[in-house]
């Protein structure tokens, strides 16, 4: 994020909230002891992205940044390749307080999908 690297130390596929169709992916992702979370949603044409906690309350403040399909934000790139989810976007403000910031990624797609509700 903005140029940091952040290790994902857990990773969950959940159940899509349109129902597990096999093709949209629901990933949270999780840096455990850096306290960020990054939420990917979607396929590699059509993806939702945020980040929050720890390490944007840190940086930026109690903020959560989004891009999604609604016009907040702007994916640059999003690719699905086998198990690997590989991205970037620029994520606006939810609360429109602060500067948009930079995220990158490239996740494993586990295989297990979870209730994560």
């Amino acid at each position: 994020m903005n140029g940091t690297e952040f290790a994902v130390t857990l990773l969950n596929r959940c159940i899509p909230f349109g129902g597990e169709d096999g093709q949209t992916i629901d990933l949270q992702t999780l840096a455990q002891g850096q306290g960020g979370e990054l939420f990917l949603y979607g396929t590699a044409d059509s993806v939702e992205v945020s980040v929050q906690g720890n390490t944007v309350d840190e940086m930026y403040g109690s903020i959560a940044f989004t891009a999604d399909p609604f016009d907040t934000g702007e994916i640059q790139e999003s690719s699905i390749d086998g198990d690997r989810w590989t991205g970037s976007a620029t994520l606006n403000d939810a609360f429109d307080v602060a500067e948009p910031v930079s995220v990158t990624w490239d996740v494993m797609i586990p295989d297990e999908i979870r209730d994560c509700s």
